[in-house]
């Protein structure tokens, strides 16, 4: 406020000194006074020297201001990040995934892959046909494939949620820590962070919910039930997709937030 006042009243001093300063010349004020001149002179720039510094400085020392406040919450985000990585880490080791050569990242990657897949074939399916029975019976059976080879495919295997609930609980505070803390503070420097829809969907990887996906055994579908089956596919948006989607975005979450805030992914992942 002090520096506010004083950039807007010394231009005006200033101004009076310049007055002042052609009126003396004008009428002879400053003859045999040269120390009174240079002194009226020095004054009158330094009134209007002064706030353009402040003014100068004032940015300058903001901008420097931000840039370390920028860095205090990229290096505070980092730290959170890898701890929430280190996290998921230890609950990869504690869950019985369906392959224990591969990583969780791996595993999800793979169902994504087959959930793709599965959604092309399955529409094919629908369309009608364009020559014969025997290319829909055949669609038929490739769509019943396709749909076998997503539930085959789920990264977990028989979960007692029981076990992990002590690590799921680390997590949803480590998630609440970034999302919550992290966030608002990388909001009020400027830094990006990631959408809603992100944040939401690692919200529901965490929840007990996600672990009724797991991998099984399934029986041979008649036509009947496969058509069934590929509607109830396509149309559920709640069942694998979604549940694949979510943990996909808890997996990356950490490189997706590191990335929005400017941060070099690390090359560690569960």
């Amino acid at each position: 406020m002090a520096t506010r006042w004083l950039c807007l009243t010394m231009p005006l001093v200033g101004v009076c000194g310049v007055v002042v300063g052609v009126l003396g010349d004008q009428h002879g004020w400053w003859d045999g006074r040269s120390f009174l001149t240079n002194l009226l002179s020095s004054l009158t720039g330094l009134f209007f020297g002064v706030p353009f510094a402040l003014m100068v400085l004032t940015r300058l020392s903001g901008a420097q201001t931000e840039l370390l406040e920028q860095r205090a919450v990229r290096r505070l985000a980092e730290r959170v990040t890898a701890d929430f990585n280190a996290d998921l880490a230890e609950f990869s080791q504690k869950a019985p995934l369906r392959d224990d050569s591969s990583s969780l990242k791996e595993l999800v990657r793979e169902w994504k892959e087959s959930l793709a897949a599965a959604e092309i074939i399955c529409r094919r399916a629908l369309m009608p046909p364009d020559a014969g029975q025997p290319r829909v019976q055949s669609t038929m059976e490739d769509a019943a494939t396709a749909l076998n080879a997503v539930i085959s495919l789920r990264p977990f295997a028989e979960v007692n949620y029981r076990d992990l609930e002590p690590i799921l609980r680390v997590l949803k505070a480590r998630w609440a820590e970034l999302d919550r803390e992290v966030r608002v503070r990388a909001a009020e420097v400027g830094l990006g962070w990631v959408p809603y829809s992100f944040r939401a969907a690692v919200s529901g990887a965490l929840k007990e919910e996600l672990f009724l996906y797991v991998t099984t055994d399934t029986s041979p579908l008649n036509n009947a039930d496969i058509l069934g089956q590929v509607n109830a596919f396509l149309d559920n948006e709640s069942g694998d997709r979604k549940a694949a989607a979510d943990l996909w975005a808890a997996v990356t979450a950490s490189d997706e937030i590191r990335r929005s805030i400017g941060v070099p992914p690390r090359g560690n992942h569960p």
